[in-house]
This record gives structure tokens, sequence and C-alpha cells, in this order.
């Protein structure tokens, strides 16, 4: 077991939230840079790509909205760790989406 005391603690939780923070937004902006490679490999037409990035925007926009509203009523440790939970099994659920409904769908979730 390990006996030491964690000096600085506080700039560790800085440091997760900022890593957090960091992929957050790294995998927000994945889509655009993949937007070539992905129209190729599934045969999505431009239609197509703006619907996926409309209904992450829309789901970005409205997750917004209601985990701030969530996160004042359950505090700041709970409220960021059950987003980060919820961002989390998002992001694996996409990994099964079979087809384009599929993949608008789990990015609305």
């Amino acid at each position: 077991m390990l006996n030491f005391k964690l000096k600085n603690y506080r700039w560790l939780i800085v440091f997760l939230l900022f890593s957090a923070t960091t992929i957050n937004y790294l995998d927000r902006q994945i889509i655009g840079l993949l937007k070539p490679i992905l129209e190729k490999e599934f045969s999505w037409s431009e239609t197509d790509f703006a619907h996926i990035v409309m209904a992450f925007t829309a789901a970005y926009a409205v997750g917004l909205l209601l985990f701030g509203w969530i996160i004042d009523k359950i505090g700041t440790k709970a409220g960021y760790s059950i987003t980060i939970i919820i961002w989390s099994i998002a992001g694996m659920l996409h990994a099964v989406a079979g087809a384009l409904p599929d993949l608008v769908w789990l990015g609305l979730a």
C-alpha cells in the first residue's frame, strides 16, 4: 500500500478537469476532420453528413442547458461524474451504429 501525502490535491483536480474538457473538445471536432473519409467509407452525401452534424450540435446545445441545471441541483462533483459517464457510454454506443439513422439517434442521445 502506498503511504504518501498528496500535496496540492486541487492541482490534480484541475489537471483532471482540464484533461476531460480537452478530450471533450477534441471529440467534438474529430467528425469534421474525418468528413472526407466517412463520406467515402459509408457513401454519405452532403445532406447525410449535414444531418449527422445537426444531430450532434442539437444534442450538445440541449445537453449544455440540461446539464447546467442538473449540476446546479446536485453539485459539481456528482454532476461532472455523471456527465463523464453518460458521455462515455454515448461514445461507446456510436461504435455499434450500423446505419445513418442509428448514428443520428445516438448523436441525439
